[in-house]
């Protein structure tokens, strides 16, 4: 089975950094990004993705205004929002527009890797004919 493909889209750069540096670690291919549009320039460019790991706080559009695009550019790209900046509405909002999970920063990176590998699971078992 191929490696699974990770866009992180995080506007804080030692972070967007270390969590490229520890997937890749795990086996996983990884590309980022450090804004909204950068990503949606990402899956353009480099696409297709497994994953999306996308903050909503950022400088431009916010995650929660690019997350339709993504889905509607990828819709079987599974999207977890890590955020620092969440709320009831937030997730509300993203879990309705398609988002595969909700997690609150700070995560560990466990968590995050198991949420990744169940929502590929997920996608790769509905996609799978």
């Amino acid at each position: 089975m191929s490696p699974i493909r990770v866009l992180i889209v995080d506007d804080e750069d030692r972070f967007r950094q270390l969590m490229a540096k520890l997937f890749t670690a795990k086996g996983l291919d990884v590309v980022t990004a450090a804004n909204g549009l950068e990503a949606l320039g990402r899956l353009e460019d480099a696409g297709p993705f497994d994953m999306v790991i996308l903050d909503i706080k950022m400088p431009g559009p916010s995650g929660l205004d690019i997350l339709p695009h993504l889905r509607a550019c990828a819709p079987t790209t599974q999207v977890i929002i890590l955020t620092g900046h969440g709320d009831i509405q937030a997730a509300s909002r993203s879990l309705q527009d398609g988002a595969a999970e909700f997690l609150l920063k700070p995560c560990s990176f466990e968590e995050l890797l198991s949420a990744v590998h169940q929502a590929v699971d997920r996608m790769r078992t509905t996609t799978t004919p």
